[in-house]
């Protein structure tokens, strides 16, 4: 059975008061001690591979977690933030958000999904991304495999747990650990 256990990154500088690139946007020092924390979680049980998106604080998000494991950190575009579901090159209306755009994010998000577990078909692989892609991903699965939403819960620190075996599927949620920094 293979399974994807993925989280929103950690405490970052807030969008509003960043200045550069989007994707360059990087931990605050909370975000880095979240980081430490997280990683003592998810080390409890092998891994098999490290993925991220390409945003820095993603890429920060899971650093502990590389420590831990010795693993390098796996970028994958497929899990690229969609800067609020921005439909695609020459539909919607001047990059608004649209639906078309976040059924592209979740299609998008569901191939990188399924190139991995071509990859650890019966592996434990750890994704960090964004508050958008994560629940489209889970959308995506559950409509495609007919499953229950996992609770709704977007707090920092916790973990969403997708399970593909075969032609069935099951999603879950963990919260965060009590002593999760805030």
């Amino acid at each position: 059975m293979f399974t994807l256990e993925t989280f929103i990154h950690l405490d970052a500088v807030g969008r509003n008061e960043w200045k550069g690139v989007p994707d360059d946007r990087p931990l605050t020092s909370l975000g880095q001690k979240q980081g430490e924390r997280i990683a003592r979680t998810l080390a409890a049980s092998p891994v098999d591979a490290l993925v991220s998106s390409p945003a820095l604080r993603c890429r920060q998000s899971l650093e502990a977690l590389s420590a831990a494991t010795g693993l390098d950190i796996a970028v994958m575009p497929g899990f690229r933030d969609t800067l609020g579901y921005r439909a695609p090159e020459g539909w919607g209306k001047d990059g608004q958000p649209d639906p078309l755009g976040g059924a592209q994010s979740a299609g998008s998000a569901f191939a990188a999904l399924s190139e991995l577990h071509g990859r650890y078909p019966s592996g434990r692989v750890i994704l960090c991304s964004y508050g958008d892609i994560v629940p489209a991903l889970l959308a995506f699965i559950s409509g495609r495999y007919g499953v229950d939403m996992p609770a709704w819960n977007m707090r920092k620190g916790v973990v969403f747990a997708v399970q593909l075996d075969g032609e069935h599927a099951t999603l879950a949620t963990r919260d965060a650990p009590p002593d999760f920094p805030e």
